[in-house]
């Protein structure tokens, strides 16, 4: 079982060379963006994909898995608290009425007051007391999407705009905004068609052309990406935007003339955009031009001696065409910079490592090492390169030298513990953890990551000892009682696991893991269905498309007899996760019960397809054979 993905997301282009344009437009979508939703859980079998959810995950390469949190929408929103006198100044409602029952007014400045103080959720009380007395006021409308979207409510805020465009839909600044926030919430058909409305109302708006292109290269539709980039240059001529970006379509098309004739034009009206250069050098080394990406590296590099990626990108082309002294003079000096400026490391991860070139980065990191081999944290990045290209023991020689002091010991230990797993050393995975944690006693999750080894070697009483000790360090863990429990579930102590999965609950009343665990564990049982039912539902409300929290209440219908009710919940958590062999078991179950016989032999069999090598096969062949003897007796 792989417990853990080390693959970061693919950067989109440097920030540093685009245009504000271009930046300001790309940039307030990201400010919409919410947390992508993981995978969902239920108890099985060891291996199933209840395991993989709250199992401890690698870190991320590259960065401290907890020093670097996203960014909180509330602290890009615009929207700064004005003074008391420009407060009042600027209020655009009714004030007609100063006295009497409190007004709109006075709930808006109620509203106002709660959030200086910090009051988010009393602000947004208030602000809904002010529309209750005025349900159509645009302006109160605006404010409260605001509001929820400090709060990360996106699904209240776009229900508050989609009221708003409902009654203004030509309103371009309101469709603007809706779009970005369709788009922020991955609702990309309804960002689209709010984007083509603002253009059909407005088609000046520039920063729309950027965004509705941009969407449709995300979504890899290159020829209306190139149809709407057409038409923002026919607008917009001396747009270098427009020229670059019709560039950068023409490029994922494989149309490297025209490309490189958009950039082209693009440099000739913005001459400081490195970025086209960069593109320019992409499509050059695709060619074999060598000399001319060494010419456009060179341009670079007059106007910018420390722009680093070119540094890098024209070290690796004397590496490749062999004038290996000449990429030595290069990073080199790189190399004695990189322990104080700490972007040079970051420049390979987000230029190679997030772009998995790993053998480009292997190259540069290596003859960085040879000028600073007491660089730790350099030889971290290596190590994750290495293990990247299935070179462990290289990786692990790397990795073994971040010591305590480094920000990256914890990635770095845990990573070689991963290694020793994949390897198929889980022993020598365990007494690297248990060194670790002699060093680090006080990191919960070492002692999280030693106890799935110990789970893994089926290990049992050592995996609870460890969980227990960790308990020590955190007592009201949820991801401590949590594995606890599904450790005793292992061991069939159920009773203990119930117990685990309800102190869970208890701390975190909203963890849709543990909802679901004790609710499938007690419809396994056959008992407490109603709980069980209930335990579920709040988890399903939690992730409403997760197949495997769906196909726990569709086994809880068919344990209380309900087998249409549960076919048609089973039927969705096939669609949401088509290839668990659980689930596909499932729904043959629900079918034979209703007396779809041929059907449920079709998803006996699709189960056993999806069974792994190390799963239990009996009983599923036993189901197969049994009910393809009713339908054809004589086997014919």
């Amino acid at each position: 079982m792989k417990l853990f993905n080390r693959e970061t997301p693919r950067q989109g282009i440097a920030a540093p060379a685009l245009s504000m344009m271009i930046l300001c437009a790309m940039g307030a979508v990201l400010l919409f963006s919410g947390c992508a939703l993981d995978r969902r859980t239920r108890p099985d079998e060891a291996a199933s994909a209840r395991q993989t959810e709250t199992a401890p995950q690698a870190p991320t390469p590259g960065k401290p898995a907890a020093e670097s949190p996203e960014p909180d929408v509330g602290d890009v929103l615009p929207g700064e608290l004005l003074d008391d006198r420009a407060l009042l100044s600027n209020i655009r409602i009714s004030t007609d009425r100063h006295t009497g029952p409190p007004n709109q007014f006075f709930y808006y400045l109620e509203s106002q007051l709660r959030l200086r103080r910090g009051d988010m959720d009393g602000a947004i009380l208030y602000l809904k007391k002010a529309l209750e007395i005025d349900p159509e006021d645009p302006f109160l409308k605006r404010e409260l999407t605001d509001l929820y979207l400090r709060n990360k409510e996106n699904d209240k805020a776009l229900s508050v705009m989609a009221s708003l465009v409902g009654h203004n839909p030509e309103d371009v600044e309101l469709l603007t905004l809706y779009g970005k926030l369709k788009q922020g919430t991955g609702d990309l058909a309804g960002a689209r068609d709010a984007y083509e409305k603002v253009l059909e109302l407005a088609p000046e708006e520039e920063e729309i052309y950027i965004l509705l292109g941009n969407l449709y290269l995300e979504e890899e539709h290159y020829g209306k990406a190139a149809q709407v980039f057409k038409k923002m240059v026919d607008r917009f001529p001396e747009s270098y935007a427009g020229h670059y970006l019709m560039g950068r379509t023409a490029q994922k098309q494989g149309r490297y003339r025209s490309a490189a004739a958009s950039f082209e034009r693009s440099l000739a009206l913005e001459p400081e955009l490195n970025e086209a250069r960069f593109s320019l050098i992409d499509i050059a080394g695709a060619q074999g031009l060598h000399q001319r990406s060494e010419t456009l590296y060179r341009e670079i590099l007059a106007d910018d001696p420390d722009n680093v990626r070119a540094l890098f990108g024209l070290a690796l082309l004397y590496h490749k065409t062999g004038r290996k002294a000449r990429a030595r003079n290069i990073l080199e000096p790189l190399g004695e910079r990189a322990a104080s400026e700490p972007d040079i490391l970051r420049k390979i991860v987000q230029i190679y490592i997030n772009e998995k070139e790993y053998a480009d980065a292997a190259v540069l990191l290596e003859k960085m090492l040879e000028t600073a081999p007491e660089n730790e944290d350099a030889h971290y990045v290596l190590g994750v390169a290495l293990s990247e290209m299935d070179r462990g023991p290289e990786a692990i020689g790397h990795l073994l030298k971040v010591g305590p002091d480094s920000m990256f010991y914890g990635n770095a230990s845990v990573h070689i513990a991963f290694l020793y797993q994949e390897a198929g050393e889980l022993k020598k995975a365990v007494d690297f953890m248990e060194k670790t944690i002699a060093r680090r006693p006080e990191n919960l999750d070492f002692r999280l990551y030693l106890a799935s080894f110990h789970e893994e070697l089926e290990a049992y009483d050592a995996a609870l000892e460890t969980l227990q000790n960790a308990l020590g360090i955190a007592p009201d863990s949820p991801q401590v009682h949590f594995r606890m429990g599904v450790i005793h579930d292992n061991m069939g102590n159920k009773d203990a696991s119930i117990a685990a999965m309800r102190k869970v609950i208890e701390l975190e009343p909203d963890n849709a893991n543990a909802l679901n665990y004790l609710g499938y564990t007690l419809a396994e049982m056959g008992r407490d269905l109603e709980e069980a039912e209930s335990l579920i539902q709040r988890a399903l409300k939690e992730k409403p498309e997760d197949g495997y929290i769906t196909d726990s209440l569709g086994w809880v219908y068919y344990q209380q007899g309900q087998y249409e009710k549960a076919a048609q919940l089973l039927e969705r958590a096939v669609r949401l996760a088509p290839d668990d062999p659980i689930i596909l078991e499932h729904m043959g179950d629900a079918y034979r019960k209703l007396g779809r016989d041929k059907e449920a032999l079709e998803f006996y069999r699709r189960s056993l397809e999806k069974k792994a090598a190390a799963d239990d096969k009996g009983p599923i062949r036993n189901k197969i054979r049994d009910l393809a003897d009713a339908i054809d007796p004589k086997g014919i």
